[in-house]
């Protein structure tokens, strides 16, 4: 079967079955036609042509219909035989983290631990001395090559040694463990005396020392130190989650948890 390229359509309003080309009084700002139109309408779940005027379709149907609407400033999309869809709805994800990640350092494709603490040097070089950084993506089942681990997880010493300066948070792709260096353990106060939090853990060592990795709601202990974002880094933050969702055709979405700071 042929590849067919995907071309996601995103604009937030339900399409008709039939072309409108009377009483309309506006002609069309784009036209795309010449692909695989699909509207999610039972009655009509594909047509040949789509007519947009600002952010809402003003028509679909027919291309000799739809064409009518062309006017002189009207751009025309030649699909080429692509796939159009409505724009697709998340189920189930998390907004802000989303923008929280597009600022962190990414760690996501990582081939093994020590490329993902170069990534992480790396920003810190460029951070002043002191301040947190946050790393997010890691997966040390899709790593090549596999560090020492306890607990199924690698420790804070390689990390440590690279950066000693900033306190630094990694947090793994499913967003349920964590490795903090020994920086960060210090500003937290972990060491081996620290109380096992409800919920959560801190890995131990067999001399009963901390590893820096946190499951669960240890975490908390260590992400409450990060300084509270300002309305314009939230603001900032759920730009960037909404330019990524419609870079990807995604134009609704089910938050699965929003903080109180929206």
């Amino acid at each position: 079967m042929k590849p067919t390229q995907l071309i996601i359509f995103f604009l937030l309003i339900t399409v008709s079955s039939k072309a409108q080309t009377s009483g309309l009084g506006a002609l069309a700002d784009q036209i795309y036609f010449n692909g695989e139109i699909y509207t999610m309408n039972d009655n009509s779940p594909m047509v040949e042509a789509v007519a947009v005027r600002a952010d809402s379709i003003l028509s679909v149907g027919s291309k000799e219909l739809v064409m009518k609407l062309k006017g002189d400033k009207t751009q025309l999309f030649d699909l080429k035989g692509k796939t159009m869809i409505p724009g697709l709805i998340e189920g189930h994800a998390h907004l802000y983290g989303i923008g929280n990640n597009l600022l962190e350092v990414d760690l996501g494709g990582t081939k093994s631990y020590e490329e993902a603490i170069e990534r992480v040097a790396k920003k810190a070089k460029s951070t002043p001395k002191g301040e947190w950084v946050v790393a997010t993506g890691w997966h040390h089942d899709k790593w090549d090559t596999q560090p020492t681990l306890i607990n199924g997880y690698p420790t804070n010493k390689l990390l440590s040694a690279a950066v000693p300066d900033h306190p630094v948070i990694l947090v793994h792709a499913s967003g349920h463990v964590i490795i903090i260096n020994h920086k960060a353990m210090d500003i937290a106060g972990i060491n081996s005396k620290t109380p096992q939090p409800d919920g959560g853990g801190i890995v131990l060592d067999s001399n009963g020392e901390p590893t820096g990795i946190l499951n669960e709601t240890a975490g908390d202990l260590v992400f409450k130190f990060l300084p509270e974002p300002t309305k314009e880094d939230v603001k900032e933050t759920l730009i960037l989650a909404l330019e990524e969702c419609y870079k990807n055709g995604i134009t609704g979405f089910h938050d699965a948890g929003s903080g109180a700071t929206w």
